[in-house]
């Protein structure tokens, strides 16, 4: 097994102001990173061909591809009866998981390789056929509106989540999370609007949340759906932005949502705390190669280093903020702030429900389509949602 710290987590210790931005990487890894750096500028023009092939390749194939070869490893896991991932309770595709993703560790990244890797919830979660989506122009991005909720006969009874992907400001879109969000929807009784905010390089932080603002007030002021029938959900990065969208709502002195379901929400950006570096090394999805090729960029992703305190949502105004529901790993690299936050948002009064899974990666929630522990995640954020959205009397059914 894994060597780890106590508890996985370093239990919302803050670093120094004058931590080193590289992730806890030994000698061995650092030479196997090196030799990787090499073969991947060699091997540059087919890496290219190879993304575009992808691409081309119909959703239904790559969904196929993937979670056949998903299965196909959980399946040897259970013969041989191995167990590599952090902990022997673990399920069996738990610790296929920590197979099939173990190279993160050594792969270099760039801009390219994570919006690629991204893009996989498009044909893990792939968008329904028959389901009903419609393109909305918010002006400074595209919002995707899913049809995926009861109808009702007046819009105002209309119950939405306001979805908000993940990708560290940088990879990750709206259009690609249309599928995971209708089946949500499906789960609580609502339709979705997954708005495709701005990324960096090619935008800054606050006009993400610019973005994310367009999208709640086109819901409440141009459809007439009521604050009270909509719930945030934000994922990672995603989740900063929802807990950003609504710090503005709630310094304009308007109507706040129903409430906020944040999936492992990335939302401290000085690096105050441990796990946000220390936690890569048992991190399946921000490994150390995540870890130092982002970190660099965090002051010019706010638009300034001086401007990274201001746009952390943890740092922002949280009297009087919604129902909040924070889902995170107990080892993963948002761990610290996510407890952190937990705990100011119940010292001021918010109501706060915390779902803690163990020795899981960052986002692991994403992995529901075939893990265990990632379905028992999603299942607590949906019967949540239900509560906060009066449907309460839908048990976990399809909605058609």
């Amino acid at each position: 097994q894994n060597e780890f710290p106590s508890e996985m987590a370093t239990e919302g210790k803050k670093m120094s102001a004058s931590h080193n931005p590289t992730a806890p990487t030994t000698k061995f890894q650092r030479i196997i990173v090196n030799i990787m750096t090499v073969l991947l500028l060699i091997c540059y023009p087919f890496e290219i061909l190879f993304f575009w092939g992808w691409s081309k390749v119909p959703t239904w194939i790559r969904h196929a591809i993937v979670m056949n070869g998903i299965a196909f490893v959980t399946f040897i896991v259970k013969k041989l009866g191995v167990k590599p991932g952090l902990h022997p309770d673990l399920s069996p595709e738990a610790h296929a998981m920590a197979i099939l993703m173990a190279y993160g560790k050594y792969l270099p990244v760039n801009m390219r390789r994570i919006r690629f890797g991204l893009d996989c919830v498009s044909y893990i979660y792939p968008a329904q056929d028959g389901i009903g989506v419609q393109e909305i122009d918010l002006k400074t991005c595209e919002g995707y509106y899913v049809k995926c909720g009861p109808e009702k006969k007046s819009q105002e009874k209309k119950k939405v989540v306001l979805w908000f992907y993940g990708g560290a400001f940088v990879g990750g879109s709206g259009k690609a999370n249309v599928g995971i969000a209708t089946q949500f929807g499906q789960k609580v009784g609502a339709d979705a609007f997954c708005v495709n905010y701005r990324r960096f390089p090619e935008n800054v932080l606050s006009e993400a949340v610019d973005d994310g603002v367009a999208g709640y007030n086109f819901l409440v002021k141009t459809l007439k759906i009521k604050p009270e029938n909509i719930v945030f959900l934000g994922i990672s990065s995603g989740g900063g932005i929802a807990v950003s969208v609504a710090q503005r709502v709630l310094k304009a002195s308007e109507s706040l949502p129903a409430g906020l379901a944040l999936l492992g929400p990335w939302i401290e950006y000085t690096g105050i705390f441990d796990s946000i570096q220390k936690n890569t090394n048992y991190d399946l999805v921000v490994t150390p190669r995540i870890y130092e090729y982002l970190f660099p960029y965090m002051g010019a992703i706010c638009g300034g280093e001086d401007k990274r305190k201001e746009l952390s949502p943890f740092h922002g105004p949280i009297k009087g903020l919604c129902p909040v529901h924070i889902s995170y790993s107990n080892i993963e690299v948002c761990v610290d702030e996510c407890r952190a936050f937990a705990e100011k948002l119940k010292e001021i009064g918010v109501e706060v429900e915390e779902y803690q899974a163990k020795y899981l990666c960052h986002a692991f929630q994403l992995f529901a389509a075939f893990m265990p522990e990632g379905r028992a995640s999603l299942e607590s954020i949906e019967a949540w949602s239900r509560k906060i959205l009066g449907n309460d009397d839908l048990v976990d059914e399809k909605v058609e």
